[in-house]
């Protein structure tokens, strides 16, 4: 066999076992719907906006904040947010928005409702991309004292839930409108992912309410 022919036998056999061991790599790595967002997402670089910022820019009616934890404990990480504009959500709906967490190599996507003209209720799905988990959990604020939470522990919550006739149903529902049927669809409308709000993937779901 002549050199060259060699030699370009040779760069196509590594060529493909390199493309091979990525797509083994990728499918290792990204296992769900979160999995895609996260590596897709500005948050995954751990570097300033900048254009292209990420895929979530192209979702219409999202906006982009970049900030600090200052506590401590979680060490100064910087943490990147896309919210929706408010007056594109839904009726009760007043906040929906997605914090990339670097340093923990997490994603939490944050649906909110005013329950009345004092009280909020924000519901939270964080995902760990180690873990491979998504935990929901949820909270109840007093906008009259700045955000304050109200309650946060589940046997209170069930309490609070209990005083303004919300069921396990509804929160379900509530969840999923912010969350599946309003950014998941945004997502693969933007994305070409190999899920859907319906199928996610390989992900193990956590719900604390």
């Amino acid at each position: 066999m002549k050199k060259p022919l060699k030699k370009l036998l040779i760069l196509l056999t590594s060529l493909i076992g390199i493309l091979i061991v990525g797509n083994s790599y990728n499918r290792i790595k990204i296992q769900n719907i979160f999995d895609e967002i996260y590596y897709a997402g500005a948050g995954a670089t751990n570097e300033p906006f900048e254009k292209p910022r990420s895929v979530l820019e192209n979702i219409p009616n999202i906006e982009s904040q970049v900030y600090y934890l200052s506590s401590i404990s979680e060490n100064g990480e910087k943490i990147t947010k896309e919210v929706y504009q408010k007056s594109t959500l839904p009726e009760d709906m007043f906040n929906l928005s997605i914090k990339f967490y670097s340093k923990k190599k997490k994603v939490n996507i944050n649906v909110s409702y005013s329950i009345t003209s004092t009280v909020n209720l924000s519901m939270d799905n964080t995902y760990s991309v180690s873990k491979k988990t998504l935990s929901q959990t949820l909270s109840f604020f007093d906008t009259e004292r700045a955000g304050e939470i109200l309650v946060k522990d589940k046997n209170d919550v069930q309490t609070y839930l209990a005083t303004y006739n919300i069921s396990e149903k509804q929160l379900t529902e509530w969840n999923a409108q912010g969350m599946n049927q309003l950014f998941l669809e945004d997502w693969v409308s933007v994305y070409p992912s190999n899920y859907s709000p319906e199928n996610l993937g390989n992900v193990k779901i956590e719900t604390a309410w």
